[in-house]
């Protein structure tokens, strides 16, 4: 099958569904992606969950979901959800989940950092700022 990550399946260790990551960066892939979805969609087990990394090409809606009428849940793993028609997902009976707030703290972090660096006279390459990575400023 040419449509998924040439890679191949993984498992999730606590259950029993197997994954097919798709990468649209990968060169197996030769076809648009709702064309590659609809080919997903007739597959003796059709997807019902699909990952979506958000923000990208892939817009979720009508198009998306016409392709593969299997779907019932949708998963992106960004805050934001506007590349997700939620209305038409709603009438379909599709859930969608989004990873909210899983990363603020850790990019509050990053972002924090090179302040205070800059608000003490520090250089972010400085060896005297290494004490700020392992929190304990």
């Amino acid at each position: 099958k040419k449509w998924w990550d040439p890679r191949g399946p993984t498992c999730h260790p606590h259950s029993s569904l197997s994954l097919y990551p798709l990468s649209p960066l990968s060169s197996a892939l030769t076809l648009p992606i709702h064309a590659l979805l609809k080919a997903v969609a007739v597959d003796v087990d059709p997807p019902r969950v699909v990952l979506v990394f958000g923000g990208g090409p892939i817009r979720v809606g009508a198009e998306l979901l016409d392709a593969v009428p299997s779907l019932r849940c949708i998963i992106t793993i960004s805050a934001g959800i506007n590349h997700i028609d939620l209305r038409e997902c709603a009438c379909r009976g599709v859930q969608v989940v989004n990873a909210g707030g899983v990363y603020s703290t850790d990019v509050a972090d990053y972002a924090v950092g090179p302040v205070r660096r800059a608000r003490r006279g520090m250089r972010a390459d400085s060896r005297d700022t290494a004490h700020l990575d392992r929190g304990r400023a």
